[in-house]
């Protein structure tokens, strides 16, 4: 972990100590499964970066996040691992301090790489909804005198 904290990212931290509590304060919060979900995204992209542009320790750069996305496209990959990413770097930024310029690295041509990527998720096909004159039936029948495991179950249809 030594070093993360450098460079404007989560204050001035001199010791190692101190970048560890500046890291568990920057986090605290914050749900883990927020947490998992924004290190995956970027574990998978220096993954990727590792092989496809050798010798740069972070990469993050402009024209890395396109290519990156394009490969995600090219290769279908899960149709939100894009988008994923682009929320991580957002997270990062915010949460660690980092001065990123957000407006120079997620460009135009970043975010319709990721869009192409998204258009291919699969549309949710939902139920219809309920009509006007049922919803006030089960509401009807929440208030009257039926057994209460009747009427939590009308409770949760609604």
């Amino acid at each position: 972990m030594k070093g993360t904290a450098r460079g404007g990212c989560l204050g001035s931290a001199q010791t190692q100590a101190e970048e560890e509590a500046s890291i568990e304060d920057a986090f605290r919060g914050k749900a883990t499964s927020t947490l998992e979900r924004r290190a995956v995204s970027i574990r998978l992209f220096l993954r990727w970066a590792a092989v496809a542009v050798p010798g740069k320790q972070v990469p993050l750069e402009e024209g890395t996040l396109y290519r990156y996305a394009r490969a995600l496209a090219e290769e279908n990959a899960p149709p939100t691992r894009a988008q994923s990413m682009l929320e991580a770097v957002r997270f990062v930024s915010g949460t660690w301090g980092c001065d990123l310029k957000l407006e120079e690295l997620i460009s135009a041509r970043v975010l319709g790489a990721t869009q192409a990527s998204s258009d291919r998720k699969r549309l949710l096909k939902q139920r219809p909804p309920l009509q006007a004159c049922t919803v006030a039936k089960l509401e009807a029948y929440l208030f009257s005198g039926a057994p209460v495991h009747d009427r939590i179950l009308a409770g949760f249809v609604l």
